[in-house]
């Protein structure tokens, strides 16, 4: 697909041959990219909101991790601990 081919899929108008150059006429369709946005903006809380859920779920049922003691495990085992 050439880049032609995707600006009229997206909305933007055909240019003619007048309108190639720096300051080209050129404008876009806004309104479909709104519709994108509240899709994004639907499925962004969708997962916020489930991922919250998640993470709280996680958090009630990990056991707490206890903190490991200082030093190296081979001394304690070396001492009889």
């Amino acid at each position: 697909m050439t880049h032609q081919s995707t600006s009229r899929c997206c909305g933007a108008p055909p240019r003619s041959r007048a309108d190639v150059g720096r300051n080209g006429g050129c404008r876009l369709e806004a309104g479909p990219l709104k519709d994108v946005a509240n899709w994004v903006a639907r499925y962004r809380r969708f997962w916020e909101e489930s991922l919250e859920c998640l993470d709280q779920h996680l958090k009630e049922v990990q056991p707490v991790e206890k903190p490991e003691p200082e030093g190296d495990p081979a001394d304690a085992t070396a001492r009889g601990n």
